[in-house]
């Protein structure tokens, strides 16, 4: 078999996603030349199918060195080290490609979402107008600008390119959904709360969506009518703070229906079922009562018909079990003459820009009559040191319940200051004074030109005037707490 006929039958393996069989045709062929630069490419490809990613970029590195000018090299090994998190170096095997290819659509879009990663959205925003220049009908290039636009504040032009994907794309296809949702969350932010929350609907269909899986889990409920005599189940999804921020609507709900259930996960349940929001709260491995129709926890915001007039109060009753409450108010009983403060810094890592620093905190933790507790597990206690932060932490902190440790030092504090995460809405369902540091551009459900929360009364939202900037929050925090110095 010659060195075309074994390209063509590895080409064929490699597309039906069996890599291993491609090399296998490759590597038995010893009479061909192993350094054509097709034959090398294909190899190269199923390493990298096969997460045998070093051996990839050996191959795409020996393509290149043979042939300096193929463009499929570069491509590919920019892909390569961006799944290695490389990114740098992804972006200068692109800037070689579109050095030498200056029409690929594809390098420059690549390059755009690569510093969209690195929040570099003004220079991300430059590689994606190229793109769309170059392919004026390359939908996934109008996604990545419109997500950028977003960050930029551009939220019309944002709107605008989700439409032109909405409107162009298949219907039912991964990007048309992607789109749809995105612009929900634009138009979310900007307070357009109906059409938002209607698109919003759309997160359903996206790959990275969360929720509790039931198998069959039967009618989903669509309207509020005739339902005095029904049994409904709740289905949580996402994080844990957006299954206490929006449990608030189990309370309407339960006064226009006959029982309410609730099902979240294994870790989750002892937690809500303390709260006593609904006739029973089940996990996934329960057997689950019959009930008449179910409806996701997000959804019921679009059931109700929501907007800023009419969102239901937190009726939640979040406390501290007794003895833990006990055990926290004996532990904290030297700091009674000091504004006790519990911080957290961390959040999902899966969602850039919500991390505050530590450096916010450098000048509050000296405030004479200040105490800091941390709120935080497993704490980098290094961090702190090294920023020379004073600040008590605790070991096995909620080690053996979700929230049992928490819920009773919160008790025991003054003010909570958080970062966009489930202790934000912990403290701000336990009615406890609580300031969330937000970054420019938030999560919808903070909206933007804002210091107060449409959802919780006793929250103050404190924001940075320029992306990643944290030097306005901080001040801020240090003038409003300097009657403690």
């Amino acid at each position: 078999m010659n060195t075309k006929d074994t390209i063509n039958k590895a080409l064929v393996k490699l597309k039906l996603n069996e890599p291993l069989k491609a090399l296998n045709i490759i590597n038995k062929n010893t009479s061909i030349n192993q350094d054509n630069p097709d034959l090398l490419l294909i190899k190269g490809i199923s390493y990298m199918r096969l997460d045998k990613l070093d051996d990839a970029i050996f191959i795409f590195k020996k393509i290149i060195s043979v042939k300096p000018n193929y463009s499929d090299a570069y491509f590919n090994i920019a892909s390569v080290y961006k799944k290695k998190n490389e990114l740098y170096e992804a972006l200068k095997y692109l800037d070689s490609l579109t050095f030498i290819d200056n029409t690929n659509f594809k390098a420059f879009s690549n390059k755009g979402f690569i510093k969209i990663i690195l929040r570099d959205f003004d220079n991300a925003l430059k590689d994606l107008n190229t793109a769309i220049k170059l392919n004026n009908k390359y939908l996934n290039g109008y996604l990545q600008r419109g997500n950028i636009y977003k960050e930029l504040k551009y939220f019309d032009k944002s709107i605008q390119d989700y439409d032109f994907v909405i409107n162009f794309a298949e219907n039912n296809s991964t990007i048309y959904y992607d789109a749809k949702y995105n612009k929900s969350q634009v138009l979310l932010l900007k307070g357009l709360f109906k059409e938002g929350l209607k698109l919003y609907e759309n997160r359903f269909n996206l790959k990275e969506f969360t929720s509790v899986n039931i198998k069959n889990p039967g009618e989903i409920l669509s309207s509020l009518n005739n339902i005095q005599e029904k049994t409904i189940l709740i289905v949580g999804e996402q994080g844990i703070g957006d299954n206490i921020q929006f449990l608030r609507y189990l309370n309407p709900l339960k006064k226009k229906c006959k029982k309410i259930f609730f099902c979240t996960d294994k870790i989750m349940k002892p937690f809500f079922k303390k709260v006593n929001i609904a006739d029973k709260v089940f996990d996934t491995n329960d057997k689950i009562d019959f009930y008449d129709f179910y409806i996701r926890l997000m959804s019921l915001p679009y059931l109700f018909n929501t907007d800023h007039t009419n969102i239901p109060d937190i009726h939640l009753k979040i406390k501290a079990d007794v003895d833990k409450l006990d055990q926290w108010s004996e532990l904290l009983k030297p700091y009674k003459d000091f504004y006790k403060v519990g911080i957290n810094t961390t959040a999902n890592s899966n969602i850039p820009g919500r991390e505050i620093p530590l450096d916010i905190f450098t000048k509050v933790c000296k405030y004479k009559k200040i105490k800091l507790f941390s709120l935080q597990k497993n704490i980098n206690k290094q961090e702190f040191i090294y920023k020379k932060i004073n600040i008590f932490d605790f070991e096995n902190f909620d080690k053996y319940e979700l929230f049992q440790d928490s819920k009773a030092l919160i008790e025991n504090l003054d003010l909570v200051i958080t970062c966009d995460t489930s202790i934000a809405h912990l403290a701000a369902s336990m009615n406890k004074n609580t300031w969330i540091i937000l970054n420019d551009v938030p999560d919808w459900r903070w909206l933007m030109n804002t210091s107060e929360s449409l959802w919780y009364k006793k929250v103050t939202l404190i924001r940075c005037n320029k992306k990643d900037d944290w030097t306005d929050p901080k001040k801020k925090i240090e003038n409003l707490l300097s009657k403690y110095q």
